[in-house]
């Protein structure tokens, strides 16, 4: 019996690299739930042991009680959960001046900054409940993954200041060619959350993005960041599904 599911399974070489461990990735889209059974789940499993990996993650679409129920079955432990929404950008967009702080891009003097900022900003990610690594070692990926983004140059990483000190950041990946952007990760000083300093760097990169003929943003979110999820309903951005998250550790 030819096993379809256990042939979406890759080797996240990034992640497997940083964390010296060998991590699985295996992302189901809603067209694939029907793959989903427990004898698949098995073969994902004696695929990874073949491979000698040391993790799992899986990433279902649009997840229902029927694919839920077949991943506890399955040995899958549900480590966190995320919104997708989308935002086309309308012909007439115009972006208005900050008053208070500045956005800008990043700057090689700022650049630190906003990797400090970085370090404990993303403890809502599911990769802390997933045990690859302590806790510092995971606030260091963040950090590397911001510095990455940053020398890309497929990539746009703005920052909020005031008087010279990050308020704050947004970095986001831009397919110029095929029109499209897709916000990667945000951060806000926890001093200055509540200012609104978010939502004028979604509005900087929006209007980033349509100087440079992208048309659609696309962007991902822990379905418990609510400020987030609040800023991207604020800008009418449309909600398209949520997902899940689960993961096998295998050694």
């Amino acid at each position: 019996m030819e096993r379809k599911l256990s042939k979406l399974l890759v080797l996240d070489e990034w992640d497997s690299r940083f964390f010296k461990k060998r991590i699985g990735k295996l992302k189901v889209t809603h067209t694939q739930k029907h793959l989903v059974s427990f004898s698949e789940l098995l073969a994902v499993r004696a695929r990874a042991k073949l491979e000698n990996m040391n993790f799992v993650t899986v990433r279902f679409d649009k997840p229902d009680a029927r694919l839920e129920k077949i991943a506890r079955r399955g040995g899958l432990r549900k480590c966190g959960g995320g919104v997708n929404f989308i935002y086309k950008i309308p012909v007439n967009f115009k972006n208005a001046p900050s008053v208070d702080f500045k956005i800008k891009e990043c700057t090689s003097q700022q650049i630190s900054s906003a990797c400090l900022l970085a370090k404990d900003a993303f403890r809502l990610s599911f990769l802390y409940s997933c045990g690859f690594a302590p806790q510092n070692v995971i606030d260091r990926y963040h950090q590397v993954w911001v510095r990455n983004l940053y020398a890309n140059k497929n990539s746009c990483l703005l920052v909020a200041s005031r008087q010279g000190n990050v308020l704050g950041f947004l970095v986001s990946s831009a397919d110029i060619q095929g029109h499209r952007g897709k916000m990667m990760l945000m951060a806000v000083n926890k001093r200055y959350r509540g200012m609104g300093i978010g939502k004028r760097l979604v509005e900087g990169f929006i209007a980033w993005a349509a100087a440079h003929k992208i048309s659609r943003i696309a962007v991902r979110t822990q379905e418990d960041n609510y400020a987030a999820i609040a800023v991207y309903n604020k800008l009418k951005f449309r909600l398209l599904y949520s997902d899940s998250d689960y993961y096998m550790r295998l050694k």
